[in-house]
């Protein structure tokens, strides 16, 4: 059930933390759905690259829709990639795998006439 009483943090802030945030999206822990929403409607890339239009009065507007629309009851899907798991090889593992990356490579060398 929608609580009326909910808070969102400032635009100011939502806006900072999208800036602070839009080079790591993996680890990116949002303080609240309206804020990644938000930075992925105005789009992060534009964001992270400071292209015009994706400044903070832009984003200020798009927010203030965005609160509205969760005051509403309207849910947001989360798009954010998820963060890689990285495995540590054993040799062996590596040596296999180091082989078939070889393998490849020849055949696409030969495929190429190289």
């Amino acid at each position: 059930m929608n609580n009326l009483f909910e808070t969102y943090p400032s635009a100011s802030s939502a806006y900072r933390e999208v800036v602070e945030h839009s080079h790591d999206l993996a680890n990116w822990q949002p303080s609240h759905p309206v804020v990644f929403e938000t930075g992925k409607r105005i789009g992060i890339r534009a964001i992270r690259m400071r292209e015009k239009g994706a400044g903070e009065l832009s984003f200020k507007r798009l927010y203030s829709e965005v609160c509205n629309a969760y005051s509403r009851g309207e849910r947001f899907v989360d798009t954010k990639p998820k963060a890689i798991q990285r495995i540590r090889l054993q040799p062996k593992q590596r040596d296999e795998f180091n082989a078939i990356a070889h393998s490849n490579l020849h055949m696409l060398r030969a495929a190429l006439g190289e």
